[in-house]
């Protein structure tokens, strides 16, 4: 992300208990004078989380009230999605090899999924996505299926497809006619995927299903609470928090305080 003069090194941490955002320092190892725009962050559960990727191949584990662990090599890769698969293992999956200025160089994406342990650094390899998806996200509908979402192709124009990943039977099944990024499980195993002015329910074997409009502004940040809300904050939405209720199927409009606000949620113990 970005901080008042330069790139920021710097990821942000929502404590629910005193209702503040702390900022946490992103070890060296993980970032440069761009700080450590394209990294990747991922709740593994049990207060843990994970960055990888970004301007450095590099990979580390956060554990609340402990701080990050020892940096990992990993392969370069930037813009990514990433998703937990355990307490250990997360999938990668495509994004870019190279970054220039705000983004990707042309000509450098990726369709490639890798899972990396990142207690062990051991890498597999997994089946490839439809196509090249920089800037894409994910979500783990159960053991071993991952839908990725939202992004742009090898042009920049905006994926209006899903991609499910079957890490068992080493397939990318292609859902059609849906847009946005994941950003939140709800009832019945469906995941809800959503963009600007848009929110879709996406049945675990079925199709999108239209819900309540997103209100104005691009959120920089998603993160789904325990009891299923969904909020989305930074970007141009600012110190305002937009907040959707799987229960009403509505959003509305909330504030936080502290600084800096998130580009990339960290979520580890406290949410």
């Amino acid at each position: 992300g970005e901080g008042a003069d330069a790139p920021s090194g710097l990821v942000t941490r929502y404590d629910a208990d005193r209702a503040v955002l702390d900022a946490v320092e992103v070890p060296q190892a993980l970032r440069d004078v761009r700080g450590f725009r394209g990294a990747q962050v991922v709740a593994l559960g049990n207060g843990h989380a994970a960055i990888v990727g970004g301007p450095l191949p590099a990979y580390v584990r956060y554990v609340d009230g402990e701080g990050f662990g020892a940096p990992g090599l990993f392969e370069a890769r930037a813009f990514h999605a990433l998703v937990a698969l355990d307490d250990h293992r997360v999938l990668v999956a495509g994004g870019c090899t190279t970054l220039q200025d705000a983004g990707c160089l042309a000509g450098t994406g990726l369709r490639s999924t890798r899972v990396l342990d990142v207690d062990t650094g051991d890498v597999v390899i997994g089946p490839n996505l439809s196509e090249i998806r920089i800037g894409g996200m994910g979500w783990l509908e159960a053991p071993g299926r991952i839908a990725i979402a939202g992004g742009v192709d090898a042009a920049g124009a905006a994926i209006t497809t899903v991609d499910r990943i079957d890490l068992g039977a080493g397939t990318t099944v292609v859902v059609p006619a849906i847009a946005g990024a994941p950003i939140a499980l709800a009832s019945g195993g469906a995941i809800l995927v959503a963009d600007v002015g848009t929110t879709s329910s996406l049945a675990p074997t079925g199709a999108a299903t239209p819900l309540a409009a997103r209100p104005a502004g691009t959120a920089a940040a998603t993160l789904a609470l325990e009891d299923g809300t969904v909020w989305s904050v930074g970007g141009s939405v600012g110190a305002r928090v937009q907040a959707f209720s799987p229960m009403s199927g509505r959003w509305s409009m909330a504030t936080l305080s502290g600084d800096p606000l998130p580009t990339s949620w960290l979520r580890a113990g406290a949410t």
